[in-house]
């Protein structure tokens, strides 16, 4: 599921959907947060019981992808709405 966040971040390319697009990425950033949290907790629990940690490096990589993609359309949005 994330990773076809970023390929819908990386395949959008139509400035008449600003708008939309920057929606579709909030919700998706949302939805990349909350797995972040979700991670975090596994670990901390993970760890309550003495085992090792859960490795979710790769969810933070692509986080880190992802960012770029939402700020853009982000920014794009915002300059619309004032312009």
């Amino acid at each position: 599921m994330h990773r076809q966040a970023l390929a819908a971040a990386e395949g959008h390319s139509d400035l008449a959907k600003t708008d939309a697009i920057a929606a579709e990425l909030a919700v998706l950033d949302a939805r990349l947060k909350a797995a972040d949290q979700a991670a975090g907790q596994y670990n901390s629990r993970e760890s309550l019981l003495g085992r090792s940690s859960t490795d979710y490096s790769e969810l933070k990589k692509l986080a880190e992808s992802f960012e770029p993609y939402l700020q853009f359309w982000s920014t794009a949005a915002g300059w619309k709405v004032s312009h």
